[in-house]
């Protein structure tokens, strides 16, 4: 607490030191939320893992090859997403075969004794040093990428072909109104839970952080006390006295472990009135606030 006025009758003093910790508050208040965000991430993962499957999932793959009778002829291999693209490009002469890779999936259903399965295929590109799919993906047409690997073929053993272009595309689902809805409302139960601890660790914060005026005024013979909050949703908080219950002036360590302390009003028949909003350190200050009121009280 620091004086900002010293006069005969009267005596102010002025506490901002709280305000010091509204960092502190602020990265209290998103790590509860973050857990509580954690604990809702089945819920509140829904939309973003959606969102970003949507944005970053592949609409087309073309693969554009050139020769030129030269060892610096390129194939091109372009990955087109919704957002940007994967551009990758192999030299010809890496390029030794293509073919259909197969990948069967297993799926049982309720109420049914035996596995259904089913077959997805890809084109793998066989180079020198490895290998690299055509798409991320699989498809169910096996014809369609047989005949993409047929046209890869015939043109890596065939030296007289100049150009080579293929072009897939992808089917994309096609999400109605009711798909929308059920996802919003699935959803909708963990965003409310972390936007609802958000609100009250915002209002928390508010309300601890104040602003802490004290006034002894022997005019009135009384001591006026006002914690006032950041912001006008909270009353301020008013604690009065009279002077001549003040006995004795205290500085007290917060749980004894001497890292933070508050003056204390001793009184003679009432229950000691603390001067600061919280405990917090720079014992000097609160010392030499506490010897003015002394001064000022003829303690």
């Amino acid at each position: 607490m620091k004086v900002i006025e010293y006069t005969p009758n009267r005596l102010i003093l002025h506490d901002r030191s709280v305000l010091q910790y509204w960092r502190i508050g602020c990265l209290y208040t998103l790590g509860v939320t973050a857990f509580f965000a954690i604990i809702a991430s089945p819920f509140t993962m829904i939309i973003p893992s959606f969102a970003w499957k949507f944005l970053t999932e592949e609409i087309m793959a073309t693969l554009t090859c050139t020769r030129t009778q030269s060892s610096q002829d390129m194939c091109q291999l372009v990955r087109v997403r919704r957002i940007g693209k994967e551009i990758i490009n192999i030299p010809v002469n890496d390029l030794q075969s293509a073919t259909v890779i197969t990948k069967t999936v297993f799926v049982k259903k309720k109420f049914q004794q035996k596995e259904t399965s089913y077959s997805y295929y890809y084109v793998l590109f066989n180079k020198k040093w490895g290998s690299i799919r055509f798409t991320l993906h699989e498809f169910n047409n096996e014809d369609e990428q047989k005949s993409h690997a047929s046209k890869i073929n015939y043109f890596i053993h065939n030296q007289n072909e100049n150009y080579l272009s293929i072009e897939q595309k992808f089917m994309q689902p096609n999400w109605t109104f009711i798909q929308v809805f059920w996802l919003m409302i699935f959803s909708l139960p963990g965003l409310a839970m972390v936007a609802f601890i958000l609100t009250i660790m915002f209002l928390a914060m508010l309300y601890a952080l104040r602003i802490t005026t004290c006034t002894f005024d022997k005019t009135t013979g009384m001591m006026t006390l006002k914690h006032q909050a950041l912001r006008k949703i909270f009353d301020s908080i008013v604690i009065q006295c009279s002077l001549e219950e003040i006995k004795d002036i205290q500085i007290k360590t917060f749980s004894g472990k001497g890292n933070s302390w508050k003056i204390e009003l001793i009184l003679e028949q009432s229950k000691a009135i603390s001067l600061n909003w919280m405990e917090t350190p720079d014992r000097e200050e609160k010392l030499i606030a506490a010897e003015c009121i002394r001064q000022f009280l003829n303690l």
